[in-house]
């Protein structure tokens, strides 16, 4: 509340001066508030009211960017809200927006949003023609994140419209990885694989997909993508044939999974895991899961994935066009393609994020920790924290400590991500220094430092640093 209050009060005074992009600024924080505490409604308006300040100061004060930031978040809203008309209102005018400015890489976004709206709204056909627009844009401009982010958004639609495209489209954004750092785009890219194994029936592969996911989302502290993913681990588990309390546990992963988009496409996926265990003769498990389903249409506003469920429940036809559409795509994400598919590998499994090798136990002088060879400083009495401040060359083999910082921080930043956000680094010529807020933290860094001694036993080099 206090943060509302403030913000209000900084509106008022942008009103009273008649500045109306501080006054569009401080609308955008309080719809970005809104949207956090799930007042959807409030955030649609206040990112209304932004959207026609930021227009009013085009002339005077190009405010592309902010406009289109604005136009992509009021476009998510609507689609939250089922207003598929005002989303698709807002992400063609971010569109056209960034296409005017040369801003290809917020045109790529804009699609990728305005692609997952139109699947929302059940028009999977629309979809894939903005996500290959998205994917030909990141191409164009040697956009590696972009162009794999865009082939795997690709490879799931395709799994909606039941297309065979979805293995090899997956494939080439697997291959493309390779060279990607980011942790929270590469869980992004697996979970999709995992659901394409799902549809495959390699549910072993998808069981382990899931599972590193939701632990390299909880490492990012991406909890309602954690909890997705363990969603779907618990929807392969039970295609799989282990149907006990699989509603009760989808059920209990949604809790922690606010995000409209994700909660209406967990509901999909009980919709189409319904038909495999009415196949499969667990009428009762399938009548749980319709209802699980149900429910989250219901809460959503979700009409015809309301209706879709309830024909599946029932096993007769859907009512509506848009609720027949979603149905099929719904099971389509459970049916294999005919023919037996060569599933890619996924690479990057092997990493645990944040899993820190095992260090010496800590020897303690006076304010000073001992590990092994490094020495770590505990400053905290003077505000400075805790610091790694060694001279490294010799233990590391390296010729100068900048070598070894950069060393260091290679490692730390691919592995260990998170921490890399936190630390600073001062080194000089006689020692490297690298600076934290906690104890914790410090011997994280030296658990990384010790990984990267060369044939040590104070610590096995990774492979992957």
């Amino acid at each position: 509340m206090a943060a509302e209050d403030e913000l209000r009060s900084r509106l008022a005074d942008a009103t009273r001066r008649g500045d109306r992009r501080a006054e569009a600024i401080v609308r955008f924080s309080l719809g970005d508030l809104a949207r956090r505490h799930g007042d959807l409604a409030t955030a649609r308006a206040e990112y209304q009211q932004t959207t026609e300040l930021f227009r009013a100061t085009l002339a005077t004060k190009p405010a592309t960017k902010e406009l289109s930031a604005t136009l992509n978040n009021l476009g998510l809203v609507c689609v939250a809200l089922n207003d598929f008309e005002g989303a698709r209102r807002a992400f063609e005018e971010a569109i056209d927006l960034c296409s005017r400015a040369g801003d290809f890489d917020g045109v790529r976004r804009a699609l990728g949003n305005f692609a997952s709206a139109a699947s929302d709204s059940g028009e999977f056909d629309a979809a894939r023609m903005l996500h290959e627009q998205a994917l030909e844009i990141a191409r164009t401009s040697r956009d590696a994140p972009g162009t794999a982010r865009a082939l795997s958004n690709l490879a799931w639609t395709y799994v909606r419209l039941g297309s065979e495209k979805a293995v090899p489209t997956i494939a080439e954004a697997l291959e493309l990885s390779g060279t990607i750092d980011d942790p929270r785009l590469l869980a992004s890219i697996t979970h999709t694989h995992a659901l394409i194994c799902i549809r495959e029936r390699a549910y072993d592969r998808a069981l382990r997909d899931a599972e590193w996911c939701r632990r390299t989302f909880a490492y990012l502290g991406d909890l309602d993508w954690a909890a997705l993913a363990e969603s779907t681990a618990a929807i392969a588990a039970a295609a799989a044939g282990r149907w006990s309390g699989v509603a009760s546990s989808v059920s209990n992963a949604l809790t922690a999974i606010p995000p409209a988009q994700l909660r209406r496409g967990v509901a999909q996926r009980c919709v189409g895991l319904a038909s495999i265990a009415a196949a499969a003769g667990e009428a009762a498990t399938a009548r749980e899961l319709c209802d699980l389903a149900a429910a989250i249409a219901t809460a959503l506003g979700d009409e015809a994935l309301f209706a879709a469920a309830a024909a599946q429940r029932s096993d007769s036809p859907a009512l509506t066009t848009r609720a027949t559409t979603i149905l099929t795509a719904c099971r389509a994400m459970f049916r294999p393609i005919g023919s037996t598919p060569e599933l890619a590998e996924v690479p990057w499994l092997q990493r645990r994020y944040g899993e820190r090798p095992p260090i010496p136990a800590p020897v303690t002088e006076g304010r000073t920790l001992l590990v092994g060879p490094l020495t770590l400083l505990d400053l905290t009495d003077e505000g400075h924290g805790w610091s790694l401040f060694c001279d490294l060359t010799t233990v590391l083999r390296t010729e100068t400590n900048y070598d070894a910082e950069d060393r260091i921080r290679g490692i730390i930043q691919r592995n260990d991500p998170m921490l890399a956000k936190v630390l600073v680094f001062d080194t000089e010529a006689d020692n490297v220094s690298i600076v934290t807020k906690t104890r914790e933290d410090i011997l994280g860094v030296a658990a990384w430092t010790l990984s990267a001694i060369p044939d040590s036993a104070a610590g096995t080099q990774r492979s992957d640093g």
